[in-house]
């Protein structure tokens, strides 16, 4: 299993393509995020189509930093993808010729 690890997306990371939904906590209700936020949630919560869930407690940030994550989050997320972005071309090096 370990042989057919990807090195460049750890265990832990979420890719664009892989997000399903996002939702936020605000009082205890959880909503659906997207657009613009008049007010931003304690909890993130992300599933992505791999059934794996995150949770994210946003309760102790800042809240400038908060309005800066959820707002990049929902952005990347839900904004037509970049071919770039997907497949990670920026760790990609140039193929040589070998002729």
């Amino acid at each position: 299993e370990t042989q057919f690890k990807n090195k460049v997306v750890g265990e832990n990371d979420i890719t664009l393509h892989c997000v399903d939904q996002i939702y936020g906590v605000f009082d205890e209700k959880k909503k659906t995020l997207f657009g613009q936020l008049k007010k931003y949630p304690e909890k993130l919560i992300i599933h992505c189509k791999d059934l794996r869930v995150f949770q994210f407690c946003l309760r102790y940030t800042k809240e400038e930093e908060v309005k800066r994550i959820v707002s990049g989050i929902i952005h990347h997320t839900q904004a037509p993808k970049l071919l770039k972005r997907l497949f990670l071309f920026s760790y990609a090096t140039a193929a040589q010729n070998n002729t």
